[in-house]
This record gives C-alpha cells, sequence and structure tokens, in this order.
C-alpha cells in the first residue's frame, strides 16, 4: 500500500458526505414549492380529465395524460402463501432468490442452486468517528 494517510482521507469522506446531505437536503427545500405547484396541476388536471370523461386531451400547452399505476401488497404473508400454494394460483407471486439464504446454502453444499446467478458487490463505508 502507498504512503496514504488513511485517517486524513476517512474525515475527507466523512466531510464529504456531510456536505453532500447538506446539499441534498438544501436541493430538497428549493424543490418543495415547485413540487407543491406540480401537484396542484396534478389535481387540476386529474378533475378536468374526469369532467370531460377521458384519459388524454390534446392542448396547445401540451398533451394531458392519465395514467394509472397499481401497487400490490401483502399485509398477511401466511394467507397469502398458503392461498397461492393450495390453489396454484401461481401467477399473482413473483418468485425470486433470497440471496442471504442461496448464500448459505451454496456454502453448506459447495454449489449454487439450480438456475441461480449469484453476485457479491463490495461497497465502501466510513463512519464518523465517535465523540471522546
Amino acid at each position: 500500500m502507498s504512503d496514504v494517510d488513511v485517517a486524513k482521507r476517512a474525515k475527507q469522506y466523512v466531510d464529504l458526505r456531510d456536505k453532500i446531505k447538506e446539499l441534498e437536503k438544501k436541493h430538497e427545500e428549493e424543490l418543495k414549492p415547485y413540487r407543491e405547484a406540480r401537484q396542484m396541476l396534478d389535481g387540476i388536471f386529474a378533475d378536468v380529465l374526469q369532467k370531460a370523461n377521458v384519459k388524454s386531451m390534446k392542448t396547445e400547452g401540451g398533451t394531458i395524460t392519465a395514467t394509472e399505476r397499481a401497487s400490490a401488497t401483502v399485509s398477511d404473508m401466511e394467507a397469502f402463501r398458503a392461498h397461492v400454494v393450495n390453489m396454484g394460483d401461481w401467477d399473482l407471486a413473483d418468485l425470486r432468490a433470497n440471496a442471504p439464504a442461496v448464500r448459505a446454502w451454496a456454502d453448506a453444499n459447495q454449489q449454487l442452486p439450480p438456475g441461480i446467478k449469484f453476485t457479491v458487490m463490495q461497497t465502501i463505508s466510513v463512519r464518523r468517528p465517535s465523540a471522546t
């Protein structure tokens, strides 16, 4: 390793992280009135489209379109899992690999489960020094 002053670089890292957080907070505060104005316009446009009974409207200022985005969250995992398994309604669920469980299985079996690609990425973090 080269002659790096690691303590100095760690302090720089913490200072940079603090500055980024400060600028992000300032940026959020600066954006707040613009986001509120846009939200007000969204409400106006939703009302206009609903009253006209249309999903979109072309205007000289731009085309206004209402789209839907659905979200489904599980409030009772046991009931949902039982329904999917017992009724065979597999299309109701997304199946994905659980990384910690895959790692443990691979460690125990010296191989990955079939059909799994496993990747480990290294990240670096620096904690603020504790007050002494």
